[in-house]
């Protein structure tokens, strides 16, 4: 079995290219998941709803991503937001006055994930990189491969991985690498692993392999929904979500 991390760029490798195949609902994003891991954008449809309510009229809510010390950043078709409690901030005003490198280079937000230092921002002009108060833009001028970014995740190793119509990048230490060309018209998903009921109160189900094994990922999700006091059938309906997704990243 592949590890939990190359899973994560295996799943933003091939995203690119699910419109040529059927479509594969849910999201897991580097290392076990979007709905497992906090730091990943896009993370639930509860998550952009509660996110929207907080917004100005007219500002749709269209990537979320809620680090572990509760700051919400929000992107939008109107810039980037931080939320936290019930205050709400718009921290990206884009002024095509101000030098590409000082600027986010679209107001219309496709996709966010952070690192440990900052925020990543994906947009149809290129990628932005937030930390701090200081904004950097990455182009075709800054060696990024393609422009019309839709999708994005880190990964444990700190690797960013980024989906794009025409194919995915990884970006590490500096380095572009652009994967593109392989459809997913043949490719076949196995029935292999399950979704197993434990009789835990507290971890009422597991998400193992096919060779039986948990994967460390989605138990550690699970059991903050329990914490959360979500439902048992709310986990079962994340753990279904998160074994087909699994079997998809397993197949590719």
């Amino acid at each position: 079995m592949k590890s939990e991390a190359s899973l994560l760029g295996s799943a933003l490798i091939v995203g690119s290219f699910l419109q040529d195949t059927a479509t594969v609902s849910a999201s897991l994003d580097e290392g076990a998941g979007r709905k497992a891991d906090p730091l990943c954008a896009d993370i639930s449809a509860d998550s952009l709803a509660e996110a929207a309510r907080s917004l100005p009229e007219g500002t749709a809510a269209q990537a979320v991503v809620i680090l572990p010390d509760g700051m919400v950043f929000i992107g939008t078709n109107r810039g980037l937001f931080r939320r936290r409690g019930d205050e709400i901030l718009q921290v990206s005003p884009h002024s095509a006055g101000q030098n590409v490198s000082d600027r986010l280079l679209d107001p219309d937000i496709r996709a966010l994930a952070a690192d440990a230092d900052g925020l990543w921002i994906g947009t149809a002009h290129g990628l932005n990189y937030y930390v701090g108060d200081a904004w950097f833009a990455f182009t075709g001028e800054d060696g990024l491969p393609l422009l019309d970014i839709t999708h994005l995740a880190v990964g444990g190793d700190g690797v960013l991985w980024i989906g794009t119509p025409a194919g995915a990048i990884r970006f590490h230490a500096g380095q572009w690498r652009t994967y593109a060309g392989r459809r997913l018209a043949s490719l076949v998903v196995r029935p292999v692993g399950s979704l197993e009921a434990t009789g835990d109160p507290w971890a009422p189900f597991r998400l193992v392999d096919g060779d039986g094994v948990a994967v460390d990922g989605v138990a550690a999700f699970l059991r903050d929904l329990q914490a959360a006091g979500r439902s048992t059938a709310t986990a079962r309906s994340y753990g279904m979500d998160l074994l087909r997704w699994f079997r998809f990243l397993w197949a590719v």
